[in-house]
């Protein structure tokens, strides 16, 4: 998989998530797309669509960013 410079805002909302139980795993499609697990309270439910290489951490964090936004208040 590519790699991903994420912000610091980025890291506090995936710690903050993780705390709480909030996970964002790739599962592979293939070798070349990935889904992403979401995990809630140990519900799972995969994305509906998948991401290459080049975005999958980026939209990864994306997730992480909408939970923490969503969540924390």
């Amino acid at each position: 998989m590519g790699t991903y410079d994420f912000t610091s805002e980025e890291y506090k909302a995936r710690t903050w998530c993780n705390r709480n139980n909030i996970w964002m795993t790739p599962v592979a499609k293939n070798t070349k797309q990935w889904y992403i697990e979401v995990s809630v309270n140990g519900s799972k439910k995969l994305s509906p669509v998948t991401y290459f290489k080049d975005e999958i951490w980026k939209k990864s964090f994306e997730f992480y960013m909408y939970y923490y936004k969503k969540l924390n208040k």
